[in-house]
C-alpha cells in the first residue's frame, strides 16, 4: 500500500520530523501493551517510526526503494520459496514455466484479497461517523471499529509482503535457462506444495 508507514502513524509524507514524532508518541501511548494496547499494532508503529525518523531510510522509502534489513529478509524468503518449488517439480519437464505459472496464479489470488481488504477498510472507516458519545468518555463503538481496522491493515500488510516476495521470485526465474525436454511426459505430477507463509489460497 502506498504510504503505508505514514498511514500507520496517521501522518503524511509532507509532515516534518517533529510532526511525525508527535504522531508517533500519541499512537505508541495508545497501543502500548502495558496499557492494554494491541502488541501487533505496537510493533507496526515502532517499525514505521524507525524508518520515518531516519532521514536516509525515509528517503529510500519515499522513493520506493527497499530498506537494507528488509531487503535481506525479502531475499531470504525468495530463496525459500524457489527452493520449495524446485523441490516440488524436481523431476518435471518445463520446470521454470510451471513455477512461473503457479507464482503468477498466487499473485492474482493475493491481489483479489488485497482488493477485498481495502474495500473492508473503506467500509469500516465510513462507519466511524455513525455513533458518538454525548460525554467525553471512551466511545466503545469507535474502539471496536478501530480494532477491526487494525486487523484488516495488519492482514493487508502481510498479504502485500507475500505478493512482493512472489513477484521477485518470478523475476528471479528469468535468470534460469532450461533445456528443451527430451520427453513430453512428466515424471512427477504431484500436486503443488507451497511453504505455508506463501500460500495465498486463504478464505
Amino acid at each position: 500500500m502506498k504510504n503505508e508507514l505514514y498511514n500507520v502513524l496517521d501522518a503524511d509524507p509532507s509532515d516534518t520530523i517533529d510532526k511525525i514524532k508527535k504522531s508517533y508518541r500519541k499512537k505508541i501511548k495508545k497501543f502500548h501493551p502495558d496499557h492494554g494496547g494491541d502488541p501487533q499494532e505496537f510493533t507496526r508503529i515502532k517499525k514505521a517510526y524507525d524508518v520515518l525518523s531516519d532521514p536516509e531510510k525515509r528517503i529510500k522509502y519515499d522513493k520506493g526503494e527497499p530498506i537494507a534489513e528488509d531487503q535481506n529478509k525479502i531475499d531470504y524468503h525468495v530463496n525459500i520459496l524457489l527452493t520449495q518449488y524446485f523441490q516440488q517439480y524436481i523431476l518435471d519437464n518445463y520446470i521454470v514455466l510451471k513455477i512461473q505459472k503457479d507464482l503468477k496464479d498466487l499473485c492474482q489470488i493475493g491481489q483479489k484479497k488485497v482488493t477485498q481488504l481495502e474495500s473492508s477498510i473503506k467500509m469500516y472507516t465510513s462507519q466511524l461517523d455513525n455513533v458518538y458519545r454525548k460525554d467525553e468518555f471512551e466511545n466503545i463503538y469507535h474502539s471496536v471499529i478501530h480494532q477491526k481496522l487494525n486487523e484488516f491493515k495488519f492482514e493487508l500488510s502481510d498479504i502485500q509482503y507475500r505478493i512482493q516476495v512472489i513477484s521477485l521470485a518470478i523475476k528471479e526465474l528469468d535468470n534460469y535457462y532450461e533445456k528443451k525436454p527430451s520427453t513430453k511426459n512428466d515424471q512427477n505430477k504431484s500436486k503443488r506444495v507451497v511453504h505455508p507463509i506463501f500460500d495465498l489460497n486463504i478464505s
